[in-house]
């Protein structure tokens, strides 16, 4: 008798697309023999050492050196303050009123070195960048 409808258009379709396949895999083939793969990343000493760290455990010790380096820089500037502090309620020369006399007689207070502008630049985080 005769053959179904929809065998012809399947059996061309499959006759097209089996060469194409065909040519892709081989292309591919070709294009990896080609090209050497990627170096690997060294692994990290820590990571071998033992197993995965839990987050939890990870972001606890984050936190902690985060609040001692706080605590360093809080103690920083509570120097710097009490400094400032000292400075601005000594009597600076050339002032006018009743230390005049004082002045005259006094012997020259040695003057406090100002302290360097702190150089530690602000933290960034790891996974953007952000700071």
């Amino acid at each position: 008798m005769t053959d179904e409808p929809g065998r012809r258009p399947r059996l061309s379709t499959v006759a097209l697309l089996a060469p194409a396949a065909a040519a892709v895999l081989a292309g591919s083939l070709a294009w990896s023999a080609a090209h050497p793969p990627a170096p690997a990343a060294p692994a990290k000493a820590a990571a071998t050492v033992g197993p995965s760290p839990d987050p939890a455990v990870a972001l606890r010790a984050r936190q902690a050196r985060d609040l001692e380096r706080l605590r360093k820089d809080v103690t920083s500037l509570r120097a710097e303050l009490k400094d400032l502090a000292g400075a601005e309620t000594a009597p600076r020369p050339g002032a006018r009123g009743s230390g005049a006399t004082e002045r005259a007689t006094a012997k020259p207070r040695a003057t406090a070195k100002p302290r360097p502008a702190r150089t530690t630049p602000p933290p960034v985080q790891a996974t953007t960048g952000a700071s």
